[in-house]
């Protein structure tokens, strides 16, 4: 027999058709993802694109963007799984832990793919460290490169570190490019400082000066900020590319392209050239179009490349000079037919089929699948009326009941030692009192109480599941009480409650 489909209600938090790069792999992604899928996109920005699919724009990008809005929609919808698309600009730490926190506690599965893990690239004294408890909440903290898995070692974040590829979305292998008379060199991504695109332009010139009939076709979009510094940077490479005499000979596209537009433009060159200066960047998502495009690529030696050096040549230095010579050289070699441009085009072919979106898309939902089949609780602690330790309470039939008007401590105990790991609280009862006022409060605590894990606000309900949430213990805890304190002017009854450890297969 067949194991049941989990029951799944996938939410995705991401920017969403707007001018960005994670918009863009979101989009990719889940076009090729089996399943309903929830986006919950944020509020639109600069010039967007047009929405496809569904999507629930709730959530504001930026360091004071509240989540509010966010968390009550994921609730809404009753989501069972989330996943997080995370950029440094996207959210304010603190409102995204608590997400985080809450929707753990509430027994989501929260998965969070991190796009950066650079603090250098923050504003400062803006640290994921800030972000360590919420991220070993999580189900799997998803990164795509080396770097970053020993980034988050380092701020102690191991046990649910998942390393899955970026997918690109690989060009279609039937198209045709119309054979031209001179060699074409190429360049993509946002039109933005660092990425040395007046560096290309100058070793252009100097290409053509050492006698190699070249032009330069820039697919470099406007990034369309609100400081126009994109816009700023397009007319000065233009009015370089003047001074310089080669404007004829250089192409420039700076509007917003669907990907299919990028990858036909960028299938029409001989060699994409990535001139990147000095950054602290984790990895280049513009690379990868290039690589997608199935032409030889180039790059500068920078960090930020160390993770596709195989499939692609490397440049000998980040100025023009450089720029120059290792642009001759590189095309030198493909002209050759070199062992040295075999190998690479092989590492690139290679490259491709790992990285493949729809590849990647079929992974990772078997990945949120697996989590969720493989989720099963083990009961560690079930506890009935007459083993519960009791005070400010009297013991009616079955059931703990508190005693007077003026409040106080329920129950307490039962002074158990639990391992590390995610639990489920399930206490059974019924909570009378004013409707908008908490009724009662739930501690879960170790040490004799000396240390709370975390507390529970419980308001009046009627006879059946008082509550239920989750706790997480980092390290092996003594003495773990269940303390319930009730408020003045409330009546609390407490039938049980049973304590379980979440097992899954991180």
């Amino acid at each position: 027999t067949t194991a049941p489909t989990p029951k799944i209600k996938l939410g995705w938090i991401s920017s969403w058709a707007q001018r960005c790069g994670i918009a863009s792999y979101s989009e990719n992604l889940l076009r090729h993802f089996d399943g309903d899928v929830q986006v919950l996109g944020s509020h639109r920005v600069g010039e967007p694109t047009a929405d496809v699919g569904s999507v629930d724009r709730c959530w504001s990008q930026g360091k004071s963007g509240d989540l509010t809005e966010l968390s009550a929609r994921i609730v809404e919808l009753d989501l069972t799984d989330v996943m997080i698309q995370f950029n440094y600009g996207f959210f304010n730490f603190e409102a995204l832990a608590k997400l985080i926190e809450d929707h753990v506690l509430l027994g989501r599965r929260i998965y969070i793919t991190l796009h950066s893990t650079n603090d250098a690239l923050d504003a400062p004294g803006h640290r994921l460290s800030e972000l360590r408890r919420a991220l070993t909440l999580c189900r799997a903290v998803v990164v795509h490169v080396d770097r970053d898995i020993q980034r988050l070692a380092d701020m102690g974040v191991t046990a649910n570190v998942v390393k899955i590829p970026q997918g690109v979305r690989l060009i279609d292998k039937d198209s045709q490019v119309v054979p031209r008379r001179r060699l074409r060199i190429g360049s993509y991504g946002f039109f933005l400082p660092g990425k040395g695109l007046p560096e290309l332009v100058e070793a252009l010139s100097l290409v053509r000066q050492r006698g190699h009939d070249i032009e330069l076709r820039m697919v470099n979009a406007n990034y369309g900020d609100a400081g126009g510094i994109s816009r700023t940077l397009i007319t000065d490479v233009q009015a370089l590319a003047e001074n310089l005499n080669i404007a004829r000979h250089v192409e420039f596209f700076t509007e917003y392209l669907e990907d299919s537009a990028s990858l036909d433009l960028l299938r029409d060159t001989d060699l994409i050239v990535y001139a990147y200066q000095n950054t602290g960047e984790s990895s280049s998502a513009a690379v990868r179009m290039g690589l997608a495009s199935g032409v030889p690529v180039a790059v500068t030696p920078l960090k930020i490349f160390d993770d596709v050096a195989e499939p692609t040549f490397s440049l000998p230095g980040l100025d023009a000079e450089n720029l120059a010579t290792g642009i001759i050289k590189v095309l030198g070699e493909l002209a050759a037919g070199s062992e040295m441009a075999k190998a690479t085009a092989l590492a690139a072919a290679a490259w491709c089929g790992s990285h493949d979106v729809r590849n990647v898309a079929r992974y990772l939902r078997r990945f949120i699948e697996n989590e969720a089949s493989t989720d099963v609780s083990l009961v560690v602690l079930s506890a009935d009326t007459a083993t519960i330790p009791v005070r400010d309470a009297v013991r009616k039939g079955n059931a703990i009941q508190s005693s007077g008007a003026e409040g106080g401590l329920l129950s307490y105990g039962p002074h158990v030692t639990l391992g590390p790991g995610l639990y489920c609280l399930e206490i059974s009862g019924s909570a009378e009192g004013d409707p908008e006022r908490c009724a009662a409060t739930v501690e879960f605590t170790t040490n004799f109480a000396q240390s709370v894990v975390e507390s529970f606000d419980v308001y009046p309900v009627k006879v059946g599941l008082l509550l239920r949430r989750f706790a997480r213990i980092q390290k092996k805890a003594d003495h773990v009480e269940v303390v319930i304190k009730f408020r003045p002017g409330t009546s609390v009854s407490i039938d049980g409650y049973a304590i379980t450890k979440q097992i899954s297969s991180l």
